[in-house]
Protein backbone atom coordinates (compact mmCIF):
# COMPACT_ATOMS: atom_id res chain seq x y z
CA UNK A 1 0.00 0.00 0.00
CA UNK A 2 1.27 3.79 -0.42
CA UNK A 3 -0.33 6.78 0.50
CA UNK A 4 -2.02 9.42 -1.76
CA UNK A 5 -0.09 12.72 -2.11
CA UNK A 6 -3.25 14.77 -1.86
CA UNK A 7 -5.67 13.26 0.85
CA UNK A 8 -3.01 10.90 2.74
CA UNK A 9 -5.50 7.86 2.02
CA UNK A 10 -4.08 4.50 1.63
CA UNK A 11 -4.26 3.26 -1.86
CA UNK A 12 -2.95 0.34 -3.70
CA UNK A 13 0.73 0.33 -4.66
CA UNK A 14 1.82 1.96 -8.00
CA UNK A 15 -2.20 3.23 -8.62
CA UNK A 16 -2.26 5.84 -10.88
CA UNK A 17 -5.60 7.68 -9.11
CA UNK A 18 -6.64 7.79 -5.72
CA UNK A 19 -10.00 5.95 -5.84
CA UNK A 20 -10.93 8.59 -3.16
CA UNK A 21 -10.22 11.92 -4.22
CA UNK A 22 -9.48 10.92 -7.69
CA UNK A 23 -5.91 12.91 -7.70
CA UNK A 24 -3.22 11.66 -9.76
CA UNK A 25 -0.19 10.40 -7.84
CA UNK A 26 2.17 10.70 -10.18
CA UNK A 27 5.13 11.95 -8.27
CA UNK A 28 7.26 15.62 -8.83
CA UNK A 29 9.66 14.23 -10.60
CA UNK A 30 12.81 14.26 -8.02
CA UNK A 31 16.07 15.14 -10.17
CA UNK A 32 18.98 12.89 -9.01
CA UNK A 33 21.98 15.43 -8.65
CA UNK A 34 25.03 14.31 -10.77
CA UNK A 35 28.59 14.97 -11.46
CA UNK A 36 29.51 18.19 -13.53
CA UNK A 37 27.81 17.99 -16.74
CA UNK A 38 26.51 14.31 -16.28
CA UNK A 39 22.73 15.22 -17.16
CA UNK A 40 20.00 14.18 -14.84
CA UNK A 41 18.03 10.98 -14.19
CA UNK A 42 14.56 10.74 -12.31
CA UNK A 43 11.44 8.17 -11.51
CA UNK A 44 8.06 8.36 -13.43
CA UNK A 45 5.57 5.97 -12.63
CA UNK A 46 7.46 2.50 -13.20
CA UNK A 47 10.17 3.58 -15.24
CA UNK A 48 13.03 5.82 -15.66
CA UNK A 49 13.73 9.37 -17.35
CA UNK A 50 17.37 10.66 -18.48
CA UNK A 51 18.05 14.17 -19.55
CA UNK A 52 21.16 16.42 -20.03
CA UNK A 53 20.94 20.16 -21.07
CA UNK A 54 23.67 21.69 -23.51
CA UNK A 55 23.84 25.52 -24.03
CA UNK A 56 24.99 26.67 -27.65
CA UNK A 57 24.63 30.11 -28.95
CA UNK A 58 22.85 30.97 -26.01
CA UNK A 59 20.34 28.83 -26.76
CA UNK A 60 19.50 25.81 -23.80
CA UNK A 61 19.01 22.96 -25.61
CA UNK A 62 17.60 19.76 -23.69
CA UNK A 63 17.83 16.25 -24.64
CA UNK A 64 16.31 13.28 -23.10
CA UNK A 65 14.86 9.52 -23.23
CA UNK A 66 12.18 7.98 -21.53
CA UNK A 67 10.93 4.81 -20.95
CA UNK A 68 14.12 3.08 -19.17
CA UNK A 69 12.93 0.12 -17.21
CA UNK A 70 16.13 0.28 -14.47
CA UNK A 71 17.27 3.78 -13.15
CA UNK A 72 21.16 1.95 -14.18
CA UNK A 73 19.78 1.94 -17.87
CA UNK A 74 18.82 5.89 -17.66
CA UNK A 75 22.70 5.98 -16.23
CA UNK A 76 24.58 4.27 -18.80
CA UNK A 77 22.55 6.50 -21.67
CA UNK A 78 23.18 9.37 -19.95
CA UNK A 79 27.21 7.84 -19.94
CA UNK A 80 26.99 7.79 -23.54
CA UNK A 81 25.80 11.12 -24.39
CA UNK A 82 26.06 13.88 -21.78
CA UNK A 83 28.21 16.64 -22.07
CA UNK A 84 31.07 14.83 -20.82
CA UNK A 85 31.11 12.50 -24.03
CA UNK A 86 34.13 12.28 -26.15
CA UNK A 87 31.70 11.28 -28.77
CA UNK A 88 29.71 14.95 -28.07
CA UNK A 89 30.93 17.61 -30.74
CA UNK A 90 30.06 20.18 -28.66
CA UNK A 91 32.98 20.89 -26.34
CA UNK A 92 31.41 21.93 -22.98
CA UNK A 93 33.20 23.43 -20.08
CA UNK A 94 32.10 20.39 -18.19
CA UNK A 95 34.24 18.17 -20.62
CA UNK A 96 36.80 20.53 -20.38
CA UNK A 97 37.60 20.58 -16.39
CA UNK A 98 36.70 16.49 -16.27
CA UNK A 99 39.70 15.89 -18.95
CA UNK A 100 41.56 18.29 -17.22
CA UNK A 101 40.92 17.35 -13.79
CA UNK A 102 41.69 13.50 -14.77
CA UNK A 103 44.90 14.25 -15.96
CA UNK A 104 46.28 17.18 -13.51
CA UNK A 105 44.83 16.59 -9.99
CA UNK A 106 46.52 13.93 -8.64
CA UNK A 107 49.81 14.98 -9.69
CA UNK A 108 49.81 18.07 -7.47
CA UNK A 109 49.81 18.36 -3.89
CA UNK A 110 46.60 18.13 -1.49
CA UNK A 111 45.99 21.21 -0.45
CA UNK A 112 46.65 22.80 -3.90
CA UNK A 113 44.25 20.05 -5.31
CA UNK A 114 41.20 20.75 -2.59
CA UNK A 115 41.76 24.70 -3.95
CA UNK A 116 41.20 23.87 -7.21
CA UNK A 117 38.23 21.45 -6.90
CA UNK A 118 36.73 24.06 -4.83
CA UNK A 119 36.79 26.89 -6.95
CA UNK A 120 35.55 25.26 -9.62
CA UNK A 121 32.36 23.66 -7.64
CA UNK A 122 31.46 27.07 -6.14
CA UNK A 123 32.20 29.80 -8.90
CA UNK A 124 32.81 28.41 -12.44
CA UNK A 125 30.14 24.79 -12.24
CA UNK A 126 27.06 27.19 -13.03
CA UNK A 127 28.77 27.07 -16.72
CA UNK A 128 29.11 23.33 -17.13
CA UNK A 129 26.18 23.42 -19.71
CA UNK A 130 27.90 25.92 -22.00
CA UNK A 131 29.87 25.09 -25.17
CA UNK A 132 33.58 26.10 -24.04
CA UNK A 133 33.59 29.14 -27.37
CA UNK A 134 30.01 30.54 -26.36
CA UNK A 135 31.15 31.47 -22.48
CA UNK A 136 32.62 35.01 -23.29
CA UNK A 137 35.11 36.85 -21.54
CA UNK A 138 32.17 38.87 -19.44
CA UNK A 139 30.72 35.68 -18.23
CA UNK A 140 34.50 34.64 -17.32
CA UNK A 141 34.81 37.75 -15.25
CA UNK A 142 30.98 37.51 -13.36
CA UNK A 143 32.58 34.31 -12.30
CA UNK A 144 35.58 35.13 -10.66
CA UNK A 145 33.49 38.39 -8.99
CA UNK A 146 31.13 36.18 -7.24
CA UNK A 147 34.31 35.00 -5.51
CA UNK A 148 35.05 36.76 -2.16
CA UNK A 149 36.36 40.00 -2.57
CA UNK A 150 39.94 38.79 -2.18
CA UNK A 151 43.01 38.89 -4.68
CA UNK A 152 43.94 35.09 -3.61
CA UNK A 153 40.15 33.51 -4.26
CA UNK A 154 39.67 35.28 -7.42
CA UNK A 155 43.51 34.25 -8.47
CA UNK A 156 42.33 30.82 -8.13
CA UNK A 157 38.95 30.91 -10.00
CA UNK A 158 41.00 33.03 -12.64
CA UNK A 159 44.17 30.18 -12.18
CA UNK A 160 41.58 27.35 -13.05
CA UNK A 161 40.30 28.95 -15.92
CA UNK A 162 43.57 29.65 -17.48
CA UNK A 163 44.56 26.13 -16.75
CA UNK A 164 41.39 24.66 -18.75
CA UNK A 165 42.05 26.81 -21.51
CA UNK A 166 45.42 26.28 -21.82
CA UNK A 167 43.78 22.28 -21.94
CA UNK A 168 41.41 23.13 -24.47
CA UNK A 169 43.95 24.68 -26.90
CA UNK A 170 46.30 21.97 -26.56
CA UNK A 171 43.63 19.34 -27.42
CA UNK A 172 42.33 21.99 -30.48
CA UNK A 173 38.55 22.26 -28.61
CA UNK A 174 38.98 26.36 -28.86
CA UNK A 175 41.43 28.96 -30.67
CA UNK A 176 40.30 31.66 -28.28
CA UNK A 177 42.79 33.22 -25.87
CA UNK A 178 40.56 35.28 -23.36
CA UNK A 179 41.47 34.53 -19.39
CA UNK A 180 44.52 36.02 -19.30
CA UNK A 181 42.14 39.19 -19.93
CA UNK A 182 39.82 38.53 -16.28
CA UNK A 183 40.83 41.39 -14.45
CA UNK A 184 41.89 40.80 -10.38
CA UNK A 185 41.76 43.19 -7.35
CA UNK A 186 44.64 44.87 -6.80
CA UNK A 187 46.65 43.62 -3.83
CA UNK A 188 46.52 45.27 -0.66
CA UNK A 189 49.54 44.61 0.88
CA UNK A 190 48.91 44.63 5.08
CA UNK A 191 50.66 47.45 6.79
CA UNK A 192 53.13 45.38 9.28
CA UNK A 193 54.46 46.84 12.34
CA UNK A 194 57.71 45.22 13.99
CA UNK A 195 58.08 44.82 17.05
CA UNK A 196 59.47 47.63 19.63
CA UNK A 197 62.73 47.04 21.50
CA UNK A 198 60.21 47.51 24.40
CA UNK A 199 58.26 44.55 23.60
CA UNK A 200 61.33 42.21 22.37
CA UNK A 201 62.58 43.05 26.63
CA UNK A 202 58.88 42.28 28.14
CA UNK A 203 59.31 38.82 26.18
CA UNK A 204 62.06 38.07 27.36
CA UNK A 205 61.09 39.06 31.13
CA UNK A 206 57.76 36.82 30.32
CA UNK A 207 59.69 34.26 29.23
CA UNK A 208 63.01 34.04 31.78
CA UNK A 209 60.11 34.63 34.85
CA UNK A 210 58.65 30.68 33.96
CA UNK A 211 55.48 29.93 32.67
CA UNK A 212 55.57 31.44 29.37
CA UNK A 213 57.69 29.12 26.76
CA UNK A 214 55.73 30.48 24.14
CA UNK A 215 57.15 33.98 24.58
CA UNK A 216 60.62 32.16 24.04
CA UNK A 217 59.03 30.41 20.60
CA UNK A 218 58.36 34.39 19.46
CA UNK A 219 62.08 35.55 20.16
CA UNK A 220 63.76 32.50 18.61
CA UNK A 221 61.51 33.70 15.48
CA UNK A 222 62.42 37.40 15.89
CA UNK A 223 66.24 36.45 16.27
CA UNK A 224 66.66 34.21 13.46
CA UNK A 225 63.82 35.29 10.97
CA UNK A 226 62.26 32.34 10.72
CA UNK A 227 58.84 32.33 9.17
CA UNK A 228 55.87 30.38 11.06
CA UNK A 229 55.96 27.76 8.36
CA UNK A 230 59.52 27.31 9.04
CA UNK A 231 59.75 26.71 13.00
CA UNK A 232 56.84 24.82 13.05
CA UNK A 233 58.14 22.38 10.96
CA UNK A 234 61.76 22.51 11.81
CA UNK A 235 63.06 18.80 12.54
CA UNK A 236 65.68 18.58 15.53
CA UNK A 237 67.89 16.45 13.43
CA UNK A 238 68.39 19.72 11.00
CA UNK A 239 69.39 22.05 14.67
CA UNK A 240 73.12 21.67 14.46
CA UNK A 241 73.12 23.81 18.02
CA UNK A 242 76.79 23.34 18.77
CA UNK A 243 77.70 24.87 15.07
CA UNK A 244 75.26 27.67 15.61
CA UNK A 245 73.25 27.08 12.27
CA UNK A 246 69.76 24.96 11.90
CA UNK A 247 68.36 24.09 8.41
CA UNK A 248 64.86 23.86 7.30
CA UNK A 249 63.69 26.95 5.36
CA UNK A 250 61.34 27.19 2.80
CA UNK A 251 59.64 28.95 -0.40
CA UNK A 252 62.45 29.82 -2.36
CA UNK A 253 65.98 28.17 -3.22
CA UNK A 254 68.16 30.50 -1.07
CA UNK A 255 65.12 30.00 1.92
CA UNK A 256 65.68 26.17 1.10
CA UNK A 257 69.52 26.01 1.06
CA UNK A 258 70.36 29.07 3.52
CA UNK A 259 71.45 28.20 6.91
CA UNK A 260 69.11 29.47 9.99
CA UNK A 261 72.00 31.28 12.72
CA UNK A 262 71.52 30.67 16.41
CA UNK A 263 72.80 33.41 18.06
CA UNK A 264 73.93 33.37 21.31
CA UNK A 265 71.13 34.98 23.07
CA UNK A 266 68.69 32.57 22.31
CA UNK A 267 70.63 29.24 22.22
CA UNK A 268 69.21 28.57 25.55
CA UNK A 269 65.80 28.91 24.53
CA UNK A 270 66.56 26.56 21.31
CA UNK A 271 68.07 23.64 23.14
CA UNK A 272 65.12 23.70 25.67
CA UNK A 273 61.88 24.52 23.53
CA UNK A 274 63.24 22.72 19.61
CA UNK A 275 65.35 19.86 21.52
CA UNK A 276 64.84 16.99 21.93
CA UNK A 277 61.82 17.90 20.59
CA UNK A 278 60.24 20.83 18.54
CA UNK A 279 57.62 22.26 20.68
CA UNK A 280 56.16 24.33 17.93
CA UNK A 281 55.57 21.64 15.40
CA UNK A 282 52.87 18.70 15.49
CA UNK A 283 50.16 21.37 16.32
CA UNK A 284 47.58 22.66 14.11
CA UNK A 285 47.68 26.13 12.42
CA UNK A 286 44.73 27.50 14.48
CA UNK A 287 46.80 26.62 17.72
CA UNK A 288 49.90 27.82 16.82
CA UNK A 289 48.67 31.16 16.48
CA UNK A 290 46.53 30.97 19.60
CA UNK A 291 49.40 30.56 21.55
CA UNK A 292 51.58 32.74 19.87
CA UNK A 293 48.38 35.41 20.63
CA UNK A 294 48.04 33.88 24.13
CA UNK A 295 52.22 34.66 25.18
CA UNK A 296 51.77 37.79 23.59
CA UNK A 297 48.83 38.76 26.17
CA UNK A 298 50.39 37.26 28.82
CA UNK A 299 53.76 39.25 28.18
CA UNK A 300 52.05 42.54 27.57
CA UNK A 301 52.50 43.19 24.31
CA UNK A 302 50.80 44.60 21.56
CA UNK A 303 49.08 42.24 18.73
CA UNK A 304 51.35 41.11 15.73
CA UNK A 305 50.94 38.54 13.64
CA UNK A 306 53.68 35.80 12.82
CA UNK A 307 55.61 37.48 10.12
CA UNK A 308 55.73 40.23 11.71
CA UNK A 309 58.62 38.46 13.62
CA UNK A 310 60.72 38.53 10.31
CA UNK A 311 60.16 42.12 9.59
CA UNK A 312 61.75 42.54 13.21
CA UNK A 313 64.67 40.88 12.34
CA UNK A 314 65.35 43.04 8.52
CA UNK A 315 64.39 45.96 10.51
CA UNK A 316 66.73 45.64 13.71
CA UNK A 317 69.67 44.70 11.32
CA UNK A 318 69.17 47.56 9.20
CA UNK A 319 68.79 49.97 11.79
CA UNK A 320 71.95 49.17 13.35
CA UNK A 321 73.35 49.69 9.91
CA UNK A 322 74.48 45.99 8.93
CA UNK A 323 75.45 45.78 5.33
CA UNK A 324 72.81 45.24 2.79
CA UNK A 325 74.09 42.07 1.50
CA UNK A 326 74.60 40.28 5.00
CA UNK A 327 71.02 41.31 5.96
CA UNK A 328 70.02 39.14 2.69
CA UNK A 329 72.15 36.36 3.66
CA UNK A 330 70.61 36.33 6.91
CA UNK A 331 67.47 36.64 5.70
CA UNK A 332 67.41 34.09 3.07
CA UNK A 333 65.87 36.27 0.56
CA UNK A 334 66.53 35.96 -3.31
CA UNK A 335 67.12 39.65 -3.71
CA UNK A 336 67.85 42.71 -1.62
CA UNK A 337 64.53 44.21 -3.19
CA UNK A 338 62.66 41.51 -0.85
CA UNK A 339 64.98 42.73 2.14
CA UNK A 340 63.54 46.17 1.70
CA UNK A 341 60.27 45.39 1.75
CA UNK A 342 60.94 43.64 5.23
CA UNK A 343 62.89 46.76 6.76
CA UNK A 344 60.54 49.63 8.44
CA UNK A 345 62.94 52.21 10.01
CA UNK A 346 61.00 54.90 11.83
CA UNK A 347 61.65 58.40 11.54
CA UNK A 348 63.84 58.92 14.61
CA UNK A 349 66.89 56.41 13.46
CA UNK A 350 66.74 58.31 10.18
CA UNK A 351 66.81 61.82 11.17
CA UNK A 352 69.96 60.20 13.54
CA UNK A 353 71.57 58.88 10.25
CA UNK A 354 70.77 62.37 8.34
CA UNK A 355 72.56 64.11 11.23
CA UNK A 356 75.34 61.72 11.88
CA UNK A 357 76.28 61.70 8.04
CA UNK A 358 76.36 65.67 7.97
CA UNK A 359 78.59 66.06 10.94
CA UNK A 360 80.99 63.97 10.05
CA UNK A 361 81.56 66.12 6.85
CA UNK A 362 82.10 69.33 9.17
Amino acid sequence: MMTCRKCSAEIPEGAVFCHLCGAKQEQEKTTKRRGNGQGSVWKRGDTWIAMHRIVRDGTTYSKSKSGFEKKKDALKWLSENSVLAPGNDIVTLARIYKEWSDLHLEKIGDHKARDYRSAYEKYLKRLDPYAWDDITLQMFQTAVNKAKATHYSRKMVKTVLNQLEAHAIKNGYTTRKITSFIELPAIKKPDKHPFTPDEIKKLKESYNAGGNDWAGIILIMIYTGMRYGEISTIKPTNIHIEDHYLMGGIKTEAGRSGEILIVDEIEPMVRKLMLPKNQASGISDTTFRDRFNEALKKAGCGEHSTHECRHTTATVLAEAGIQPAIIKEIMRHENYEQTLAYTHIDRKTRLDAINRSFQAQK
